[in-house]
């Protein structure tokens, strides 16, 4: 059996609908969703002895979350509280890590620029420290995932969908003053899926999750206005992002595969 969490999140949601299509049934997996209303008690309650696998992805993942106490509960505690389990258990775990640990830095060192990334590195930073005590774990640094099933996040979905979204609500797609400079690694989740599987093979460790390739947010703009026949419309930088903002995200190479440009994705989602 597989322990997954975070299974009606993004990600998570993807991933079921993946595992059901190839040879898993429903009662094959054992799932945990963080937005239940105790879910220590739903961790106390699985048979380890049971599970061969846990994906964990179940987290606080607003970026622009203040409530320490919150994301301490959710993203530090429950997860080490998890890593308990696999410890004892002897089971393989892969998790969610993200890209957001890497702040607007060149060089792969961590600068998390808002609590949600603090959450991420803290939890890296234990990983590295006790690698050893595992039979495997692996993190996986998410970069900037887009895809199906990610409407939910509003404001938190990536630019492919809000823009998606935008022009076919009223033709106009809103790009912040200055966005042809804004950067990011954008993966689609299938990918995604594709290097959570490749992941069961690889030593323990962090791996980055992008397809090492950078668009700006313009051109995601420009992409999706073209395909929709729509306008863009230049509106004010927020005043809360200022600090907490990633300009620029590129992904080391850490995964052997092809992945899917913006273009393919939306050709093959239509």
């Amino acid at each position: 059996m597989i322990l997954i969490t975070g299974h009606k999140g993004f990600i998570g949601q993807n991933l079921v609908e993946r595992l059901l299509r190839v040879n898993y049934r429903i009662k094959d997996l054992v799932l945990i969703d963080l937005k239940e209303s105790d879910v220590f008690k739903s961790l106390e309650a699985v048979n380890f002895q049971e599970i061969q696998k846990i994906i964990h992805l179940g987290a606080i993942s607003d970026t622009t979350e203040t409530d320490i106490k919150k994301m301490m509960n959710y993203n530090i505690v429950f997860t080490l509280e998890l890593f308990k389990k696999a410890q004892i258990f002897n089971i393989p775990i892969i998790y969610a890590s993200s890209a957001s640990v890497y702040g607007n830095r060149s060089d792969y060192s961590c600068n998390p620029l808002n609590l949600y990334a603090d959450s991420k590195m803290l939890i890296d930073t234990y990983v590295e420290q006790h690698i050893s005590e595992y039979i495997q774990i692996v993190g996986l640094r998410f970069f900037n995932v887009y895809g199906n099933h990610e409407e939910h996040k509003k404001s938190q979905a990536s630019p492919v969908t809000q823009f998606t979204k935008q022009a076919k609500e009223d033709g106009i797609i809103r790009v912040f003053e200055g966005s042809e400079n804004f950067k990011r690694d954008f993966i689609s989740v299938e990918d995604v899926l594709d290097c959570i599987a490749l992941s069961e093979n690889k030593k323990s460790g962090i791996y980055d999750v992008g397809t090492a390739y950078q668009t700006s947010f313009l051109d995601v703009a420009i992409i999706i206005a073209g395909r929709y026949n729509s306008k863009i419309s230049e509106i004010e930088f927020p005043e809360k992002l200022k600090g907490k903002y990633q300009y620029n995200t590129l992904a080391r190479n850490h995964f052997e595969k092809k992945f899917l440009t913006i273009e393919q994705w939306l050709n093959q989602s239509m």
